[in-house]
């Protein structure tokens, strides 16, 4: 950003940005045991050093959903007396100025977070969430900085900071039993409204918002998701930090004239938001805004291989040593061996192993746990979606255990989230309903036409429920909500009164996704015990993971009709072993992607 006229009265202030991510401190997968370039804070702190030296003046900030994503998260996710966590260690070295809190940041319970906060040298903000009876804070609703920067001309001016933080009130849903009782939720927009008058009363010249939460619609109710968009239209706000949907924004540097600058950066630290604010001192002694930009910064490739030996990526990667050391070790304990693939490149497709085996997981935990029960009597079901399938991970975001050994590092693979054994009790109607919801994940295919896409864009593929233990059909020529085909049970068509019980996680026995009959109300056993857990034990006392003996849906058959999808390029080691799908490989499509054809 270009600046003129500069005076005494003026300042620059860069305000540096990350958001979502996810324990990604080295550029390392850990469960594919191997690096992943462009990805993680070690790369993204090179960056930032560069950025920061652009100019006289910055801050660093984090959006959240920092704390949880990847088996470095899981293995330092208890606390241990006197140790810093390995994420808020390297945030320490790098100089964060604030963080916010994201929805994951509780995925681990309200113990485990203040023990990770404890140890930040930065504070922790969270303005929508209100502490219920004795229970203490876990955040600041809002806090001021106080900054002394230096003006162009050379003179100290003293700034002081105004920070808030927001995250979607569906938290509350998505971790009920770590939160009920304990936190209530508000609106973003409502909470953000009060923080910035509190912030301005207590004198603050700049007031920013760090909101976990997608830009969203300008029309989203109060209590949506996604309100980003309408946090930035309030009055008195100066700069936004947007988050939560793993997105970018703006995708260049921005042309318009926003009434506030924002930016959305990625994930995994793939991006750096970058916001410039030019500002001046009225006569009355207020900051205030004349000119801002936006940006976002990528680092290359070829860049993080060259600027991951600079001061700020060594301050990551020593900060995180011991971390990943121990990670890399824990994650190669072996559990079992696999003769067939285990992957998510054709989760989309029928006859998946890696979601049949994680289905059978859980039925056999809920079955064990149910007996003696009246439960017992009724038909047990499970419900298992794929939730590394590329899109904005890109092409190294797909879960992909070959044939042979298991390790720990596959089944965290497998299973990436901290998601406990749940079960819910539905009618046939209300199954019925949730396999709809489900067929969502494709587009309406017209008959007797080639090369269609198969994805709906706006659907996100860990939405996409395979329910194990019946058999149905999706037709793709009908619209939404009139899809599933012919479910059985046993041989015999469903009765829309007959009850089920469905073997599921936390996350969606709790609402998550709104998915009919998966509900707490609904609810009949939930574990502490979280599924790759389960999962663990259940490969341990197989031994060995042979290929499924039932798959449980198929698409209604439609000659001379054919989809077209994109999966990663890894994907060709596994198509000898699905000759059964009858997949034509039509070559390379976005970077690491191939473009498959499938006939209906």
């Amino acid at each position: 950003m270009t600046i003129s006229n500069r005076t005494e009265n003026e300042l620059q202030l860069r305000i540096l940005a990350t958001s979502d991510l996810h324990a990604t401190i080295r550029g390392f997968d850990y469960c594919a045991e191997q690096p992943l370039p462009g990805r993680g804070l070690e790369g993204a702190a090179a960056l930032i050093g560069k950025l920061r030296r652009e100019v006289q003046n910055s801050l660093l900030v984090d959006n959240g959903d920092f704390l949880q994503g990847n088996p470095l998260a899981d293995l330092f996710a208890d606390p241990t007396p006197g140790q810093v966590h390995p994420v808020i260690a390297a945030m320490n070295g790098l100089g964060y100025d604030a963080a916010s809190l994201g929805n994951h940041e509780f995925n681990y319970g309200l113990p485990a977070l203040r023990h990770a906060l404890a140890g930040a040298g930065f504070p922790t903000v969270c303005a929508n969430i209100a502490m219920l009876g004795t229970e203490p804070p876990v955040a600041s609703p809002h806090v001021i900085l106080v900054r002394t920067l230096l003006s162009p001309s050379g003179r100290m001016q003293r700034l002081r900071i105004g920070l808030f933080g927001l995250l979607p009130p569906q938290v509350l849903t998505w971790d009920r039993r770590n939160l009920e009782g304990r936190i209530a939720m508000i609106d973003m927009v409502e909470a953000a409204r009060a923080s910035i008058a509190a912030l301005r009363a207590q004198g603050a010249d700049l007031v920013i918002a760090l909101c976990h939460s997608g830009i969203g619609a300008a029309e989203a109710p109060p209590g949506s998701e996604n309100m980003a968009g309408q946090v930035a239209a309030l009055e008195g706000l100066d700069a936004i930090v947007a988050g939560h949907s793993h997105d970018v924004f703006p995708r260049s540097p921005d042309p318009h004239d926003h009434a506030v600058p924002m930016v959305l950066p990625g994930c995994f630290g793939s991006h750096v938001g970058v916001i410039d604010l030019r500002l001046h001192q009225a006569e009355d002694g207020r900051w205030r805004s004349l000119g801002r930009a936006s940006a976002l910064r990528v680092s290359d490739h070829v860049g993080f291989r060259r600027l991951r030996n600079s001061p700020d990526a060594q301050v990551v990667r020593r900060a995180s040593a011991a971390a990943h050391r121990a990670t890399r070790l824990a994650v190669r304990h072996p559990v079992g061996r696999t003769e067939v693939p285990l992957t998510t490149h054709l989760a989309a497709l029928p006859g998946n192993a890696a979601l049949a085996i994680i289905a059978e997981s859980q039925a056999a935990h809920v079955a064990a746990a149910l007996q003696g029960t009246a439960l017992a009597q009724v038909p047990l079901l499970s419900a298992a979606a794929p939730f590394k399938f590329g899109g904005r991970g890109g092409a190294s975001h797909y879960t992909n255990v070959a044939p042979g050994p298991v390790a720990i590092r596959h089944v965290a693979d497998l299973y990436i989230h901290p998601n406990r054994i749940a079960a819910v009790l539905v009618t046939g109607a209300e199954l019925k309903a949730w396999l709809e919801k489900s067929a969502e994940f494709f587009l309406q295919v017209k008959p007797g036409l080639d090369g269609q896409p198969l994805l709906n864009p706006d659907i996100h593929a860990s939405d996409f429920d395979v329910v194990h233990g019946i058999d149905y059909q999706i037709d793709l020529s009908a619209p939404h909500g009139r899809r599933i085909v012919g479910p059985s049970h046993g041989g015999r068509p469903i009765d829309p009164e007959q009850p089920f019980v469905v073997a599921t996680n936390s996350y969606r026995a709790e609402g998550g996704g709104d998915f009919p009959g998966a509900q707490p109300a609904n609810k009949v056993f939930e574990d502490r015990i979280l599924v790759q857990d389960v999962l663990r034990g259940h490969i341990e006392r197989l031994g060995v993971i042979r290929a499924p003996r039932h798959f449980p849906f198929a698409f209604t058959a439609m000659p001379g009709t054919s989809v077209l999808f994109e999966t990663a390029r890894s994907v060709r080691a596994e198509l000898p072993w699905r000759s059964d799908l009858a997949l034509e490989d039509l070559g390379d499509g976005a970077e690491g992607l191939v473009q498959l054809r499938f006939r209906l």
